[in-house]
């Protein structure tokens, strides 16, 4: 949108009443975060508010920003854009240089420290700031000086992982201290009395949410509570892992290892820890109290029951529904409150869940499409998602840990950065050159444009991350009101190795030349440039050498109480809808499951990966397909659905048409499929004919008379006698069909569902039409990429023959399918074909296995193209099936 006004303003003739009705309607501007904006957002405000020939009732632009705090260039921020405007002679400027959040002595030794720091760029330098004379001394007592060093020289031969738990011990050291001894002194002329350090005073800035696991290791072996506050996407959390655990079991009941590895998850008790009540008898052997082994319940048992009212649950009530009931359970939230981090837990399960029910657009699921959402979702996945981020978990008197990106725009009374982190590269580069501002998606490819070569964008991007983090660091440094403690050390494999941190280059290094690297040849260095340093600084600065590795002591503080948290609301006993009452599919009717309450699914999810594979290949007969080799998975089969969905057939070019589509989907590759072959197997399939004549239509004749994607939703049992699916099997069953008798036998014989009504849905992929409106035939065409052939791109002529396909069509129950889309055809007709004839407007419907059809050279076996199976149910079946799910007798 801005793109596009910007453009519109350069118009000499609609460019300038777009200015004046802007000038005309607003007289002041203020732009706030101005170092966030980028070159467009400047080029429109600059243009439309240019003070030169302003009229004179409009009274200013002001913008407000700070350029040591533009650390969004991962958002589309452009600090260049602030730099122009901050050279631009005509604006005014003016300098806020007074701090109103820090004690002086911590503003004055940050101001000796960094006066001479600049941060990406000669114009962005440190501003020397002064306080009010209320802040003149410092109100922390007790806790050691305002601004703290802490040096940890390496011993040997230490990982990073082993200087992190170092680094730790000592954060947590310092915490405790300042809670034992640290007092906040109440500020001149307040009422207040001095007070002691608190945990909620106390915040610590890390660069990402992993950077946070040793030190909450650390907090919870001494029962510290602590939070973390907006670190990273929530995910990434073990909540969306536990999740996840108990949806795989409640759609596999069954499944004995699905099941029992919910006894290790936050849902159920663990066996190795919740043994059997047992005594001693007289002759020393235990014997069980209370049941005997004979009439004692498996736990398993117990567990696959629960897994099965739960999905029940999730279907009958909704997900938000079904959270609440499992929150009730006892076992659960036992379970879930054994751990010190019970509140984390909760608040991270209850955001999923919430991230998940918008995914699902609140509608009620199946817990089997409820895992396909968990898993879209998890592909959504973005740390810097302000929904995605994980909240904090407890209002109660605790230690945050946030990112240094978080605690823009926040202070805290007392700041600690234990972790210097090395710079971060990204998926995408963001750079600019000449004037030009370039997002380079794809870094790591040997592109030449310009001048402009990888080395040069490498070099370019990596001076542009430099720069970022010595932004991001100087709003680390300056959010604490009373302390800030820097910890430095390194593991032993980086000695003698450029250090890229900006940590480092302010302590060791040069910010006005970020090509040069930061080097330090031993630790001794790394402590005489520090004490150099804090001697330099002066009688506020404090400086501690580290010595602890490891820490055997015992801790035996009290766990602090969890309560309010765990409770909730009784969920209400009565169903809010009819009981039975859902959405269905005829794959829900077919596996004698429970209503999945499922929306309309598109094409392609029905087909399982392979399939049956019943050719053999080095049989006398083979042929081969360009489609054959392609890759076999639902995915796959949704994709080609897609792309049948989307061409058309039409056009005077059908084969450019298909090669476009394809082009324009982008998506071939992630089949790991050749975009040419895929083409060219596409249009076999679109010009085999679909009788066992050659001049039988095929889709290319069909053309535009198709109808795509079909959604259909039609009443059953209209709210009368109810309908079980076992009739409608045994109805079919009836009538006597050389095709599927037996096949709907079967289905009735092992149902055993009780009734059902609300709504039957789906899809068809395609409705045609052979001849004109009013005397045309019209038919169902459902396109299939089951693999019925051991892989390869050579294939027996049977593994798409008659047999083959009759025994996949079964394999998936499409005979069922067929015959609810011809009930739904049949009704769709009666309303809008005047003149309906069943028996001359409904024809055969198709199924067409796309892998076997290879064009007009396509085999005939006994009057049956390959790759083509045609079944019409009987217009006598099709219409007592419509009367039956219409709850006629």
């Amino acid at each position: 949108l801005i793109v596009d006004l910007v453009e519109k303003l350069d118009d000499p003739t609609l460019g300038q009443q777009i200015i004046r009705v802007l000038r005309s309607r607003y007289r002041l501007v203020l732009i706030d975060e101005f170092q966030d904006t980028d070159t467009f957002q400047w080029r429109l405000f600059s243009k439309v508010f240019d003070l030169a020939g302003v009229p004179d009732e409009f009274l200013a632009l002001i913008v407000v920003g700070d350029p040591k705090q533009a650390i969004y260039r991962f958002r589309g921020a452009d600090i260049d854009a602030y730099l122009k405007a901050a050279g631009d002679r005509s604006m005014s400027k003016r300098q806020m240089t007074t701090n109103y959040r820090s004690d002086r002595p911590l503003v004055e030794a940050l101001n000796s420290w960094l006066t001479d720091v600049t941060f990406g760029d000669e114009d962005i330098a440190y501003v020397p700031v002064t306080t009010p004379d209320s802040h003149a001394n410092a109100r922390l007592t007790g806790g050691g000086d305002p601004l703290q060093f802490r040096f940890l020289p390496t011993i040997g031969t230490k990982s990073a992982d082993e200087v992190r738990a170092s680094i730790s011990i000592d954060v947590v050291d310092h915490i405790q201290s300042l809670l034992n001894d640290g007092q906040i002194v109440a500020e001149p002329g307040s009422t207040s009395e001095s007070r002691p350090v608190t945990l909620g005073d106390i915040c610590v800035l890390v660069r990402g949410h992993n950077d946070a696991n040793q030190l909450m290791e650390e907090l919870r072996k001494r029962h510290i509570p602590a939070v973390r506050s907006r670190i990273g996407s929530v995910l990434e959390s073990d909540a969306m892992d536990q999740l996840r655990l108990l949806l795989t079991a409640m759609a596999n009941p069954s499944d004995n290892r699905r099941v029992r590895a919910v006894q290790l998850s936050w849902f159920a008790p663990n066996p190795v820890v919740v043994t059997p009540s047992t005594e001693t008898t007289e002759t020393n052997e235990p014997s069980e109290t209370t049941e005997t082994a004979e009439t004692k319940q498996d736990p398993i048992e117990v567990l696959q029951n629960k897994c099965r009212d739960w999905a029940n649950e999730l279907e009958a009530r909704g997900l938000v529904g079904w959270y609440q009931v499992l929150r009730l359970d006892e076992e659960v939230i036992k379970e879930i409150s054994s751990d010190f981090e019970a509140e984390r837990r909760l608040t991270d399960l209850e955001h999923v869940i919430e991230l998940l029910d918008g995914q699902l657009g609140g509608r009620r699921a199946p817990v089997s499409a409820v895992l396909r959402a968990l898993d879209e979702l998890k592909e959504t996945m973005n740390t810097e998602a302000e929904a995605q981020k994980r909240r904090i978990d407890t209002d109660r008197d605790v230690i945050q840990i946030t990112t240094m990106h978080s605690s823009k725009g926040l202070e805290y009374p007392i700041v600690l950065m234990p972790f210097p982190k090395e710079t971060r590269e990204g998926s995408v580069s963001l750079y600019e050159m000449k004037g030009t501002r370039f997002v380079d998606c794809a870094p790591n490819i040997g592109w030449v444009a310009g001048g402009l070569d990888q080395i040069e964008r490498e070099r370019l991007d990596l001076l542009e991350t430099i720069a970022d983090d010595l932004r991001l660091f100087y709003v680390a440094v300056t959010r604490a009101r009373h302390q800030l403690v820097i910890w430095w050390g390194r593991g032993s494999s980086s000695n003698h190795s450029p250090i890229t941190g900006p940590l480092a280059r302010v302590l060791f290094g040069s910010t006005s030349d970020l090509g040069e690297k930061t080097t330090l040849a031993d630790d001794d260095e790394a402590r005489m440039k520090i004490q150099a340093l804090v001697k330099r600084l002066g009688p506020n600065v404090g400086y501690k050498e580290l010595t602890k590795w490891e820490d055997n002591r015992e801790w035996e503080a009290p766990t602090p109480e969890v309560s309010g948290v765990l409770t909730a609301e009784p969920f209400p006993e009565h169903d809010i809808e009819r009981d039975g009452w859902y959405r269905w599919s005829y794959s829900s009717l077919s596996k004698g499951a429970r209503a999945n309450n499922e929306g309309s699914a598109r094409g392609g999810t029905d087909e399982a990966p392979g399939g049956p594979e019943l050719g053999e290949d080095g049989g006398p007969q083979t042929f081969e397909g360009r489609l054959l080799g392609m890759q076999a998975s639902a995915d796959f089969g949704t994709f080609v659905h897609e792309l049948f969905e989307v061409i058309d057939l039409s056009a005077p070019d059908v084969e450019a048409e298909v090669r476009a589509v394809i082009e324009t989907s982008g998506r071939a590759a992630s089949f790991d499929a050749d975009p040419e072959v895929l083409a060219q197997g596409l249009m076999l399939a679109i010009d085999t004919p679909l009788g066992a004549m050659a001049d039988d239509a095929t889709l290319r004749t069909i053309g535009s008379n198709r109808l795509n994607e079909l959604v259909f939703h039609f009443p059953l049992a209209d709210g009368n006698s109810p309908v079980t699916p076992s009739a409608l099997f045994e109805l079919a069953a009836s009538y006597d069909d050389d095709q599927f008798s037996d096949y709907f036998k079967a289905l009735a014989a092992g149902n055993r569902m009780s009734a059902m009504a609300g709504l039957m849905t789906g899809s068809i992929d395609s409705v045609i039409r052979l001849g004109d409106a009013s005397n045309g035939t019209y038919g169902v065409i459902d396109y299939k990429t089951n693999r019925l052939h051991t892989p390869g791109d050579v294939a027996p002529v049977s593994a798409y023959g008659y047999e083959s396909m009759k025994h996949a069509m079964e394999h998936g129950d499409y005979p069922l399918q067929i015959l609810v889309y011809n009930v739904a055809l049949h009704r769709m007709l009666q309303l809008r074909l005047a003149g309906y004839d069943i028996d001359r407007h409904i024809g055969d419907t198709n199924y067409l296995f796309v892998r076997g059809m290879i064009g007009p050279d396509t085999a005939v076996i006994d009057g049956q193209r390959n790759g083509v199976f045609a079944w019409r149910p009987s217009s006598e079946l099709i219409v007592a099936a419509s009367k039956l799910l219409g709850g006629q007798s």
